[in-house]
């Protein structure tokens, strides 16, 4: 059975990382693609990879944090007879820092591509779904949208936001009664591909143990999860943490004081 058979989808930050592999569960599920990220040249490697499926992908590079290249791209979308079904909003950068050492240009770059490119595409592409009746949006935040993470300000900034943007949009499609939705992924720290791979690699970073890591198979699985099912919100993590982030609800003192003493935030050099 496909879920997706007949959707198309278009995907962000789909050339490397996770992306790679949500392209490939969309592709599994039935879905044609729409593949987009900066480098073309390591899009048509990904699309290459997609060819046994059998499913039709499409690549065009844009730039999340260019607004011109994103209108660009939503206009070449928008040129064909071949409507977008599925927005899956990938793409993201992560950076760490003590703030206020940084440079602002990082962080407002980190904004754009995280967040503004976002909705931005959203903008863009949710009246014709709603024209037409049905469509879903997946974005893709963080556990680090639920809570925070020291020095890495910026970065749990935009992931909150993408929640919270995703929440009030959700609520608002379910208000209006149509069959458009949207859906927020919140992966913890994913092994084998990715931002934290990357560190793990380049500076010897380690997920705290109480935290562990995730396959990247999970969290694509749970895309496609999302949309099938029409799920508001999907953890990804090895451990049960909404228990702890109910609690950080509750009794934001206390949290506070157990999880510097068990040391979660304590992974990145900037405390070696």
């Amino acid at each position: 059975m496909k879920p997706l058979a007949g959707k198309r989808a278009l995907l962000t930050g789909a050339s490397r990382g996770i992306g790679v592999h949500i392209a490939q569960a969309l592709a599994q599920a039935g879905a044609d693609l729409v593949l987009t990220a900066r480098n073309a040249e390591d899009l048509h490697r990904v699309a290459d990879t997609l060819n046994a499926s059998g499913r039709s992908v499409e690549v065009i590079a844009a730039d999340m944090s260019d607004r011109s290249s994103l209108k660009e791209l939503v206009q070449k979308i928008q040129a064909t007879d071949k409507p977008i079904d599925l927005l899956v909003n990938n793409a993201g950068i992560y950076g760490y820092d003590i703030f206020g050492d940084g440079d602002f240009n990082d962080i407002e770059k980190m904004i754009h591509v995280n967040l503004t490119g976002l909705m931005y595409l959203t903008h863009a592409l949710i009246p014709a779904m709603k024209s037409r009746g049905h469509g879903h949006i997946v974005n893709m935040s963080s556990l680090a949208g639920l809570s925070g993470s020291a020095y890495s300000e910026s970065y749990c900034a935009t992931k909150h936001a993408v929640v919270g943007f995703t929440r009030a949009l959700r609520a608002s499609l379910k208000q209006q009664g149509t069959k458009v939705s949207a859906s927020v992924i919140c992966p913890g720290m994913v092994a084998e591909t990715g931002i934290f791979e990357k560190l793990s690699e380049e500076e010897g970073v380690q997920a705290p143990a109480l935290m562990g890591k995730s396959n990247p198979r999970r969290v694509a699985d749970a895309v496609v999860r999302s949309i099938v099912k029409d799920l508001p919100e999907v953890i990804v993590n090895p451990s049960p943490i909404r228990p702890a982030i109910a609690l950080s609800a509750l009794f934001p003192a206390f949290m506070e004081w157990l999880t510097l003493k068990l040391g979660i935030h304590n992974f990145l050099p900037l405390d070696k």
